[in-house]
């Protein structure tokens, strides 16, 4: 008798305990610990071999350590520097009820708080998209770095394909560059001047002659790259119907730093204001960011059908140089 009141007791006992955080063990703050250590850096250990994906905005990687109990994740990085940051991505098992994935959330901040060992700030929001409800947690070091929108790290919820899946991402740092010699063709590109007036022309026919590969498509626009090559770089073409862009970009590895940077810019620049085609706005500086817009010359800027934008970056440690030419079809 004795036995049978000691297992309905412990089962009364299981059902009204509160669940056990799997997250709150030595295992998971050692991982977190380190993996937020390397993003520091960059990410240098996490970073595993590139995925091939059609990401216009990041670079995708597998990942090389994980997160206790997470099922799968990703390291991404900006393609263009100075927008964004690296970081990695953590997916963990669907739930099939809200309720079990918020306690997943929650559970998980928990053992986040516990790793981080200092005072954490959270803001929590839920955010409606496409008529799904994301429910997120933003972790600050401190009240100053809400102002900053500095993010350490973040989770949210989400309702998709029948389940509930919670999602971390823990924000990195650029790391340093290291010292890499700068390729000839960087240094001299002998048919620049040809390049940029061919360019030019082909705008003229919205880049007919400079679609090469499809490279994704969506019901907004068709992403192409381009046949020309600037400095060993492909552009990249936007048709988007009403407007098509073309887009040119050279950072790391081909640049060793700031002053290749500066360099590339200032012979882009002299080409394309040779043209004619367009009227410079004073240049202007953001901090590494250095940019001029222009318009079509003899038009009002209001009713120019061409702008462009191009800038560089002298960061030590992300130097990169772009440009972005737009041709509205209208």
């Amino acid at each position: 008798m004795k036995c049978i009141l000691l297992i309905l007791s412990f089962i009364l006992f299981w059902k009204i305990s509160p669940a056990q955080n799997l997250f709150a063990t030595e295992k998971f703050y050692a991982a977190f610990k380190k993996i937020y250590a390397d993003g520091e850096k960059g990410f240098p250990e996490v970073k595993g071999a590139y995925r091939d994906n059609l990401n216009s905005f990041y670079f995708d990687y597998e990942i090389k350590t994980m997160l206790p109990d997470a099922d799968s994740g990703k390291f991404s990085i900006p393609q263009v520097s100075g927008i964004g940051f690296p970081f990695v991505t953590y997916y963990f098992k669907p739930a099939t009820k809200l309720a079990e994935a918020k306690n997943m959330q929650s559970n998980l901040h928990a053992a986040i708080k516990t790793a981080w060992g200092n005072l954490l700030v959270e803001v929590k929001k839920p955010d409606t998209v496409n008529k799904l409800v994301y429910y997120k947690t933003y972790c600050y070091k401190n009240e100053e770095s809400i102002k900053q929108a500095e993010v350490l790290f973040y989770s949210y919820l989400v309702y998709e394909k029948g389940s509930y899946q919670v999602v971390l991402t823990i924000n990195g740092k650029t790391g340093s560059a290291p010292i890499i010699a700068v390729p000839d063709e960087l240094l001299y590109e002998a048919n620049l001047d040809k390049k940029i007036k061919a360019l030019l022309v082909s705008m003229d026919k919205q880049f007919a002659d400079e679609k090469a590969v499809a490279l994704s498509k969506n019901q907004y626009y068709t992403e192409y790259e381009s046949r020309t090559t600037i400095y060993g770089q492909k552009c990249r073409l936007k048709d988007r119907g009403f407007e098509i862009q073309i887009y040119f970009y050279v950072g790391k590895p081909a640049l060793a730093g700031p002053e290749e940077a500066k360099m590339v810019y200032e012979k882009l620049f002299a080409e394309l204001s040779a043209s004619g085609r367009f009227i410079f706005k004073p240049a202007i500086k953001e901090n590494y960011r250095t940019y001029s817009t222009a318009f079509e010359n003899n038009v009002d800027a209001w009713k120019s059908k061409l702008t462009l934008v191009i800038e560089y970056n002298d960061s030590p440690f992300y130097p990169y140089v772009s440009f972005l030419l737009t041709r509205k079809n209208n």
